[in-house]
């Protein structure tokens, strides 16, 4: 099987246990022309906004240096201007795994009798608000690495978009 898919379904999958963790629905908009993999929902009735959504488009990568302050993520032009426009009914966030080994999918999960574990971590960015860019292939987009996608992480930002509609 082709490196790309496996990284794209190991991906989405990572991204969906944080959302059941979070408590969060998961769609798939389908056919994606938008640059949205995924649509997480939440229900929080006492909120001014009491169904948030919040769509991610998600990308797979290994990085040289897991000490860096940052990930350094090269996306296609078409993603950045999908996911820059301030005028969107749902905010988009992109959405990088970082797995280990690289090429190497058997080094993505740990698992045994009684556990499955997801290896790697997950970061994000708002890229909301950004310039237009004079590249015509890709841009890359640098993410601080205390920026993590964690399940307390979509919680807080469920309630960020409930507040105001707004990340």
């Amino acid at each position: 099987m082709e490196l790309n898919f496996r990284k794209a379904q190991f991906s989405e999958a990572y991204v969906r246990v944080l959302a059941a963790v979070a408590g969060c629905s998961v769609s798939r908009p389908e056919p994606d022309i938008e640059s949205e993999d995924l649509v997480l929902s939440a229900r929080l009735t006492e909120m001014p906004i009491r169904s948030p959504k919040l769509a991610m488009q998600i990308k797979c990568s290994g990085v040289p240096d897991p000490q860096s302050p940052e990930i350094a993520f090269p996306l296609s032009i078409k993603n950045y201007d999908d996911l820059r426009p301030e005028n969107l009914a749902i905010p988009r966030i992109l959405a990088i795994i970082v797995v280990p080994g690289g090429v190497d999918p058997e080094a993505w999960l740990d698992h045994s009798e009684d556990r499955l574990c997801l290896l790697g971590s997950a970061f994000w960015a708002s890229l909301f608000g950004y310039r237009a860019s004079k590249n015509e292939v890709t841009v890359t987009v640098h993410i601080p690495s205390s920026q993590r996608l964690t399940a307390q992480s979509l919680k807080a930002m469920m309630v960020k978009i409930a507040s105001d509609g707004k990340l």
